[in-house]
C-alpha cells in the first residue's frame, strides 16, 4: 500500500513537472 502510494505520487510529481515545462518550452519536450 505505502508503495503504490509513493509510485502514484511520484506519477502525479511527474505529470505536474510536465505540466509546468510544457507551458512555456513544450517544443523542446519529445
Amino acid at each position: 500500500m505505502l508503495y503504490e502510494q509513493m509510485i502514484v505520487k511520484e506519477n502525479m510529481y511527474k505529470s505536474f513537472l510536465k505540466h509546468e515545462w510544457g507551458l512555456d518550452s513544450g517544443k523542446m519536450s519529445a
